[in-house]
């Protein structure tokens, strides 16, 4: 490898970029059973900070040792900023994707992995540039040295305080980066594209010592990197110990302001619109919730729905189920790759399937082969059998999003932990994050209060009953939490997946999930992975029946959202989604988009078309009796014809709907969707006398005018 650039001949570093956070309060009405076990759950988040940070770390190493993981290679956002920490000061850069794609996605991985931190700036040459981008750790070197990345054109140039990727030749330019400390436009010539530049404290990139020159890290002509490589930070500090140091560098998402009233008066229009009882709204950053209130709504027996109010989340619950099992992971206690059956041997899949291939890491990412259907076998809920269960594809070949994923999750989780999944996660997840009134204990919900759902009825909300499950589906999505405890859990994935992991969720941890199985976009461990409001984020929905939930997550901006609606809704054009979408737009000080309501205006036409359908047949028996009651049997060809034609219409659209959109057992969907189901079932029994009299009219009429025509 050779050195950055010869200049007056010498070569080129590189530099980061921060942020400023908005600053927000949640509104919070605690019960006194809550404070007590809040209280609690302080002292333990206190016990277990030591312990939290030597977690993280451990799972970053792991990751700085392995360039080839996905996590690496992650898509940058089109501009970002990264604050460096340095023993003189604080500075600030911004990247621009445009400029050099290849470098800033490189760059944007490694700072958001940590590669850079406690390092040093090894090259600085007073002048001309400060280099650094060699690990401190010299275990994390050699797997990096090879690992180059395509050359960028030169679009921007070395002016002072941009920043580009150091060594000169062609196909050679791995980690290390330099700041200009001048104008070195004569570099652009040689190849190097400046990726960045310091929008803030280049007086300290200024301050960073010069005195050893070339001497301490100087690439191949001017100085040696070899003991570098080898001995890291050890070496540089006996020798060189004035080296100014690189204590860490952050990506700092950007700020956009969040106008609370805005936000407020969009979502009390919106929950008109949209026939949302209640509703609960969750905005975070990094360090907590920026906005968390409720709604209208009410809780069962007559409360008033407030942020303390507990709601089922459907499967949302499916992200906490997927952190402890990473939990369990980072700890060693699971290998994402090692077959299930290895942990779960009683599992009875039926002879002949690839059950041997399945993994947890294959659950984790719905990329099992199990089909989404046998989720809702009653013998798999009820008694955990999994003998009827035909794996659709071989484990790892195709993905379909499948509950019964994370039922076998849940069992994965009380299998390697000796504890029951509510117990697992009270102590590991919910109560090291402070979620106190998280639980899965349906009556310990109701005592403390809980939000009353409500099913939809061709365009209204009406008012339902509890949901009814299985205590082996909870993992998959009955979890019941408050609109506080989901700002503290939103919370923690912001701050983990920006390096400030937690005793529940590590950097490490936080980097899985928002790693897609393959690609920039997909689903990932527990989450989707998408772009929510032009930001990519960590997306999932969930639906019970009574309750409609939807978390985003976008590390990028510092921004996590949680739309919690009294009412479920769907299957398709749901009000909770726009709603969603119109929360982030604020929340980017944007403007949000206009809401039509497409999902009242679908039900409202279903109910007309089934009311149309009931009255038809009166109509059309009126014209029998108008043309002399003729026999439907002196019409046969033409009767049987049209009615296994509006039959089959009557049976194939309703069979569409329900297995092939909303793939759901005929029974879950009149669960989810009553009014629906009964109009698809309706649907064909209506067809049935319509289409014998509208045949039998239409022939009768033909043949009264073909006798009438003879006659005359």
């Amino acid at each position: 490898m050779q050195d950055t650039a010869t200049g007056e001949a010498a070569g080129a570093p590189a530099g980061f970029a921060l942020i400023d956070v908005t600053s927000g309060r949640a509104r919070s009405r605690a019960r006194s059973g809550g404070r007590v076990r809040r209280a609690l759950v302080g002292v333990g988040l206190a016990l277990s900070a030591a312990a939290a940070t030597q977690q993280g770390a451990a799972a970053q190493s792991a990751l700085l040792l392995d360039p080839l993981h996905p996590a690496w290679g992650t898509t940058a956002p089109d501009t970002f900023r990264v604050a460096f920490r340095t023993s003189e000061g604080d500075f600030v850069l911004e990247a621009v994707r445009d400029w050099a794609p290849q470098g800033v996605d490189r760059f944007y991985n490694l700072v958001r992995h940590g590669f850079y931190d406690d390092s040093r700036f090894y090259r600085v040459v007073e002048g001309f540039i400060a280099q650094f981008g060699l690990p401190g750790d010299p275990t994390v070197t050699p797997h990096w040295l090879e690992r180059t990345i395509p050359d960028d054109p030169v679009v921007a140039s070395n002016e002072r305080g941009t920043v580009a990727f150091a060594f000169t030749d062609p196909g050679t330019r791995t980690t290390q980066v330099y700041v200009n400390l001048a104008d070195n436009r004569r570099l652009d010539a040689d190849g190097f594209a400046p990726f960045a530049r310091v929008i803030e404290g280049m007086e300290v990139v200024d301050r960073l010592y010069a005195g050893y020159g070339e001497s301490a890290g100087g690439g191949l002509r001017r100085g040696d990197q070899s003991r570098i490589w080898a001995e890291g930070n050890a070496h540089l500090d006996a020798e060189y110990p004035e080296l100014s140091k690189l204590e860490n560098a952050r990506i700092v998402p950007r700020d956009p302001l969040l106008d609370a009233s805005a936000l407020r008066e969009y979502v009390e229009d919106f929950r008109g619109r949209g026939q949302l009882p209640g509703i609960a709204v969750v905005v975070t950053d990094r360090n907590g919730p920026l906005f968390v209130e409720t709604f209208g709504g009410a809780e069962v027996g007559g409360g008033a729905f407030t942020t303390s109010s507990a709601v089922y989340i459907g499967s949302t619950t499916k992200t906490m189920t997927a952190l402890g099992v990473l939990q369990l992971a980072e700890a060693g206690k699971i290998d994402l790759d090692r077959p299930v059956l290895d942990y779960l041997p009683s599992l009875d899949f039926p002879p002949g399937e690839p059950a041997g291939a399945l993994t947890t890491r294959h659950l984790l990412t719905h990329a099992g082969g199990l089909p989404r259907m046998a989720a809702f076998q009653r013998r798999v809920q009820q008694e955990g059998r999994l003998d009827r269960v035909r794996f659709f594809a071989d484990p790892g070949d195709r993905v379909e999003y499948s509950s019964l994923n994370f039922l076998l999750l849940g069992q994965l989780i009380e299998t390697v932990s000796g504890q029951a999944y509510g117990a697992y996660m009270a102590e590991h997840v919910f109560g090291p994050l402070g979620m106190a009134a998280t639980t899965v204990d349906r009556d310990a919900a109701a005592t403390e209060g809980l939000a009353q759902g409500h099913t939809y009825v061709f365009g209204w909300p009406v008012a339902r009953s509890e949901p009814t499950y299985a205590e082996r589906m909870i993992p998959t999505g009955y979890v019941l939490t408050t609109a506080e405890d989901l700002g503290r859990y939103l919370s923690a994935l912001l701050a983990a997946s920006q390096g400030a992991g937690t005793a529940a969720v590590s950097p490490g941890v936080a980097s899985l999930m928002a790693t897609p199985r393959t690609g920039d976009l997909g689903v990932s461990h527990g989450w989707g992975i998408t772009r929510l409001g032009g930001e990519r984020a960590l997306y999932h929905a969930g639906m019970t029946p009574g309750f409609h939930a939807l978390l985003a997550v976008m590390p990028d901006v510092d921004r996590a959202v949680a739309v919690v609606s009294t009412r479920n809704a769907g299957p398709f054009l749901d009000a909770p989604r726009a709603l969603l979408d119109g929360v982030i737009e604020i929340t980017m000080d944007r403007e949000a988009p206009p809401y039509f309501p497409w999902e009242r205006s679908i039900r409202l036409g279903i109910l007309v078309l089934l009311v149309g359908d009931l009255i038809r047949p009166f109509r059309l028996a009126a014209q029998w009796r108008a043309l002399g009651r003729p026999r439907a049997m002196a019409h046969t060809v033409p009767v049987i014809g049209r009615v296994l034609f509006d039959i089959t219409l009557a049976v194939a659209i309703p069979l569409w709907i329900v297995l092939g959109l909303a793939k759901l057992p005929i029974q879950d969907f009149l669960e989810f969707y009553p009014d629906l189901g009964v109009a698809l079932i309706l649907f064909p029994l209506l067809a049935l006398p319509s289409a014998v009299l509208r045949s039998v009219v239409s022939s009768e009429k033909w043949r009264q005018e073909v006798a009438a025509a003879a006659s005359t």
